[in-house]
């Protein structure tokens, strides 16, 4: 699907119909969170996160792996050196089913209460619909373009 195609398609959902083409470009350029595959490692995390809630966490997995191989495993996997594709080693800190395990496993610590956050955000990308479809950003001329060559 070509540029033009596919934000023809977008502008024919039901709620630009009322929208003027600058309202419309508005929405497509604006900014907003998607969750990406981004792997990281005990540096990453040493990185993101405060030495107290480092600690704080470090401690907590090492409490929990020895009631858990899964946990122990995934230890091992976060000290090696990967990159953020996860060449090497690492965790897919974007996985939904890591980023559940780390709330359960900070749930109830106030020295973790912002560990799941800053995980999560490090998994997070800012983009809009314009970027994802290779637009980079739409403009007024182009909404107007393709409303008035969409097909109805």
């Amino acid at each position: 699907m070509n540029n033009l195609a596919a934000l023809q398609a977008e502008l024919a959902k039901p709620q630009y119909s009322t929208m003027t083409d600058a309202q419309a470009m508005a929405v497509l350029n604006a900014p907003s969170a998607q969750p990406c595959s981004c792997f990281g490692s005990f540096r990453t995390l040493a990185n993101l996160l405060t030495a107290a809630e480092y600690n704080a966490l470090r401690a907590a997995l090492n409490a929990a792996a020895s009631a858990s191989a899964l946990l122990t495993d995934m230890i091992a996997m976060l000290a090696l050196p990967g990159d953020e594709a996860g060449n090497g080693g690492g965790l897919d800190f974007g996985s939904a089913v890591l980023q559940s395990m780390v709330n359960q496993l900070c749930q109830g610590s106030t020295a973790l209460t912002a560990v799941p956050g800053k995980i999560a955000a490090y998994a997070t990308l800012q983009t809009s619909w314009a970027r994802q479809n290779g637009f980079g950003l739409v403009n007024v001329w182009q909404v107007a373009q393709a409303r008035e060559h969409a097909t109805p």
